[in-house]
């Protein structure tokens, strides 16, 4: 495989096993006030369909409580062969605001999703990259930006740091994330495209960015004059020590 002259930069071997690990939220209890996210299933087909073609080991959850989310991550830190992969990916797609990705009836901090797979709490995956794909909002503005994964709230994201970390967001911080009933997200569509037009020539970071551009050419076209023609971009923060090539 062609990797740009990657011979004088460090990688991530990539010798052992690969997990990605899906969080699929559809459904939400009625008393949460939150609408059931059409088009969500579309995102997970493309995203267990495009980490297959990676030779990743896929698993999922649906429509999960927030307490159901830790214990199936825990579970997945603690797995006995957890040593013998080289990488770890979990995707969330849900509803979510600042700091926070919601469940079936309630919420639950990212970085507390995050905490459970640091060096301190997961040493099987020690010096291996941990890859966070996470397709909700951040908040509640429109940018002069189908549907959204928000509520309004006034949470505040406190800033996770810790090494070998990367996490993709649909979107930045305060601001909606667009969904497709028909065709996906704009995050996740885009996602799967770049991967699979990219056939390993870029590392991560390089996919990213590029999925950043590919998002901010989409435009909402909904019924509300306040929210049609509106636009996404998506982001990242890396704490990535070397290139990961999925």
């Amino acid at each position: 495989m062609n990797f740009n002259n990657s011979n004088s930069r460090e990688l991530y071997p990539m010798n052992g096993k690969k997990l990605c690990y899906i969080i699929n939220n559809e459904l939400f209890h009625k008393k949460s006030g939150l609408t059931r996210r059409n088009g969500t299933n579309i995102d997970f087909k493309n995203i267990k369909i495009t980490f297959e073609k990676l030779n990743f080991e896929i698993q999922w959850n649906d429509n999960c409580r927030s307490l159901e989310m830790i214990q199936n991550l825990q579970k997945i830190s603690l797995k006995s062969d957890l040593k013998d992969y080289s990488i770890f990916v979990c995707v969330i797609l849900s509803h979510g605001d600042e700091g926070i990705i919601y469940g079936f009836e309630d919420s639950v901090e990212i970085n507390k999703l995050l905490a459970i797979f640091t060096e301190e709490n997961c040493e099987a995956l020690r010096d291996k990259p941990k890859i966070f794909l996470i397709q909700a909002c951040k908040g509640d503005k429109c940018d002069s930006g189908a549907y959204a994964d928000s509520i309004q709230s006034n949470n505040i994201n406190k800033m996770f740091i810790e090494p070998n970390f990367f996490i993709g967001y649909s979107t930045v911080p305060g601001y909606f994330s667009w969904r497709n009933q028909v065709v996906g997200s704009w995050f996740i569509s885009s996602l799967c495209d770049v991967i699979n037009s990219n056939e390993n020539r870029e590392d991560l970071v390089q996919l990213l960015v590029r999925v950043n551009n590919r998002v901010s050419k989409y435009r909402s076209n909904v019924n509300r004059n306040d929210m049609n023609n509106k636009l996404q971009i998506s982001s990242f923060v890396c704490m990535l020590l070397k290139d990961v090539y999925l």
